[in-house]
């Protein structure tokens, strides 16, 4: 009896990792991070609302992706970025420093939205066709925050879309985004 129990979890054990997979199984997957950075004027939104006046804000951080593709052709994507936002006033004074962070993930069935990127050495990472709206994604969750200052959000599933932000008093869109069920 003992004997069988253990015949018995050892072919359980071998077959998760078809179940935690799917149908599909994985046919490549990777990781890759790499120094950012990025500019934008704000003119009565976003982080200007919340400081008073319009604003030029340098974005810093580390890009930090990983990847699945699978066999059948989807594509699930994670990117983090964390680092630093510099807050200057129009005339190019240093009005404040702070925290800056971002989180997006999608899933794309089939891939037909998801553009592979490669770079030298290597590197590999998968991003949105520049289209977060699509009817085609299955589901894509992006924030973009300095905290106490700035929260933009955009969230879609199956093209059920929703994108807006908060900072200070103000608000631009619905606050905050709400989808559907699935």
């Amino acid at each position: 009896m003992r004997c069988k129990s253990i015949i018995l979890l050892t072919i359980a054990f071998l077959a998760l990792p078809l179940v935690a997979y799917g149908k599909g199984g994985v046919a490549e997957q990777g990781h890759y991070s790499a120094p950012w950075t990025y500019t934008q004027d704000y003119s009565g939104w976003g982080p200007a609302c919340y400081y008073g006046q319009d604003v030029h804000v340098v974005y810093e951080a580390t890009n930090t992706w990983t990847w699945v593709l699978y066999k059948n052709g989807d594509v699930r994507e994670t990117l983090v970025q964390n680092g630093v936002a510099r807050v200057y006033d129009m005339a190019g004074n240093l009005l404040d420093t702070r925290p800056f962070h971002v989180t997006e993930r999608f899933f794309d069935a089939g891939g037909d939205v998801a553009i592979r990127n490669e770079y030298g050495g290597g590197a590999v990472w998968y991003q949105v066709s520049h289209n977060p709206y699509s009817v085609k994604l299955e589901d894509y969750y992006y924030v973009w925050k300095i905290p106490g200052v700035y929260d933009f959000r955009m969230i879609n599933r199956n093209g059920a879309a929703s994108c807006s932000w908060v900072s200070g008093d103000c608000e631009g869109g619905a606050w905050p985004p709400h989808l559907p069920h699935p």
